[in-house]
């Protein structure tokens, strides 16, 4: 379950962020600590990692970000809810097994990438919990259909929640059998939905090619 609010206090969060991270040539979560978070130059391990965006299938200018990286349990997926509570109750009525997330910033332009991935015991389960984010996602923005995405599939167009007269958040939500896909992509300038739909195609091949 990672409805749109969700989403979007992950990347206020780590926008807060972003002016600690050093620029690097290749290029709703927890607030950081006292210490700044840093670039990674790998993944942490997890059992979704590979399922998830990987440093090489973003732009050259962002880099995943520590404090935001890595395998969540239940806990951790419902904290980035409005309701925490109520998000665990729902994740584990449907079956949560795991998930990862990731999140890549580019520190000179503000721009976010967030992946989060999250299995559940059944297609069933699944289902359920993409179609209630789904629904609740469509009332924070304007929806747009997605096709040819996994067995099921949305996509919500909103603001950025800053500053920006121009800043945007473009969300793609998916799910392919008992897994769901959450793909928000954040920029202080209009962000283009045929660019996020690449960076969501360009994952789900590589997972269908076995690499």
């Amino acid at each position: 379950m990672c409805a749109v609010p969700r989403a979007a206090r992950c990347l206020a969060a780590l926008l807060a962020l972003v002016v600690l991270v050093p620029a690097c040539s290749e290029s709703d979560a927890p607030k950081s600590t006292a210490s700044p978070s840093v670039p990674l130059p790998t993944l942490p391990p997890g059992e979704l990692r590979e399922r998830v965006l990987q440093p090489g299938e973003v732009g050259n200018s962002l880099v995943p970000i520590a404090a935001q990286t890595g395998a969540r349990d239940v806990n951790g997926i419902a904290a980035f809810s409005a309701d925490p509570k109520a998000a665990e109750k729902a994740l584990e009525k449907n079956g949560f097994q795991a998930a990862y997330v990731v999140q890549y910033a580019d520190p000179a332009t503000s721009a976010v990438v967030t992946n989060v991935v999250t299995k559940f015991a059944a297609s069933s389960g699944a289902t359920a919990d993409l179609t209630a984010d789904l629904t609740s996602s469509d009332r924070t923005g304007t929806p747009f259909s997605v096709t040819g995405l996994g067995d099921q599939a949305g996509g919500v167009r909103g603001k950025r929640d800053d500053a920006s007269a121009d800043g945007t958040l473009v969300t793609l939500r998916w799910r392919r059998g008992d897994t769901t896909w959450l793909l928000a992509v954040s920029a202080s300038t209009p962000v283009d939905e045929a660019g996020v739909r690449k960076l969501a195609d360009r994952l789900m091949e590589r997972l269908a090619s076995g690499a």
